[in-house]
Formats: structure tokens, C-alpha cells, sequence
């Protein structure tokens, strides 16, 4: 892949450069953990009161929430409902 950046100062936007970025590859073909860091928190594709630890791209422990909160994938804690 490769990503285009474009010169601001540029009256026209003219192309200036271009780059290569890499894609990102999964560490396993594991469809919870596959594209996650060691000691990343995954929620469960399932459940959404569950989530998962995972290392080397597997999940090795699963977690679930106290009754009534689900697991906020933006801050990475269990919360209520209404602000998941």
C-alpha cells in the first residue's frame, strides 16, 4: 500500500511524495486476538459482558463483567450501557 501526502502550501495540492506504508498482518489466524497486541483486552464477539486477554495473537484468559456493565472497547474497562 502506499499513502500520498499532499503539500498544504501548495496553491494547487500538488503531489509531492509518496510513501510506503505497511499493512497490518495478524500475529495468528485467531479471529479474537489475531490482530492484537500482547496484553490487549478484546471483547467477546458474543457477548458483550465478556472480554478477552490476549498474547501472541490467542486469547489466554476470559473475563467476564460485573451484572448490568459491558465492556467499553474505547477506554478498555467494564461500564454501564448507555455509555458503551
Amino acid at each position: 500500500l502506499y499513502a500520498t501526502t499532499i503539500d498544504p502550501f501548495d496553491p494547487f495540492n500538488s503531489i509531492y511524495q509518496s510513501e510506503q506504508v505497511e499493512e497490518k498482518k495478524p500475529k495468528s489466524d485467531d479471529p479474537i486476538c489475531g490482530y492484537s497486541n500482547d496484553g490487549d483486552l478484546v471483547r467477546d464477539p458474543l457477548d458483550c459482558s465478556s472480554f478477552h486477554t490476549c498474547f501472541m495473537g490467542k486469547p489466554i484468559k476470559k473475563s467476564k463483567c460485573e451484572k448490568g456493565l459491558y465492556f467499553d472497547i474505547k477506554i478498555k474497562v467494564c461500564n454501564w450501557e448507555s455509555e458503551v
